[in-house]
């Protein structure tokens, strides 16, 4: 009991990205390397570049799991979605999770130019790990 105390008090002292790390830091760098070993980022990339984006903006839109790339469909994604990122180029996101209890987790992977966003530790923020440039892992903190 007295650990168990000790522990709850602890998390007032620490920052709010510090207590986000530990609790997801460990999930998220096993998705990382996950991401690393499994898809062929390269052609992800050559697959967004095909895509005619006159229709993409910031608000991420669905598309049909057969249509997205073998490259996304070796991770067994439960949704793939569509977006351009501030420079206007195609991103893509994978994401997995439905509810406030499991949460939502994910890869976004954009063009080596797409700046990856700090994390943001607000409530429904993302805590995100950089995998290379202009794509990473994220958790959204539900």
């Amino acid at each position: 009991p007295l650990v168990f105390v000790g522990l709850i008090v602890a998390c007032f002292f620490l920052k709010e990205g510090q207590f986000c790390t530990y609790r997801y830091g460990s999930f998220l760098y096993g998705l990382r390397d996950r991401v690393k070993s499994k898809v062929d980022i390269g052609a992800t990339r050559t697959w967004l570049q095909s895509l005619d984006t006159k229709d993409l903006d910031d608000y991420y839109n669905r598309i049909p799991r057969s249509e997205s790339p073998e490259s996304l469909r070796v991770l067994k994604p439960g949704a793939v979605l569509l977006a351009a990122d501030k420079n206007g180029n195609p991103k893509v996101r994978v994401a997995w999770g439905s509810t406030p209890i499991e949460g939502h987790w994910g890869v976004d992977i954009g063009a080596e130019n797409m700046k990856i966003p700090p994390s943001d530790f607000s409530l429904y923020g993302e805590y995100r790990i950089p995998v290379e440039p202009g794509v990473y892992v994220w958790r959204a903190l539900e």
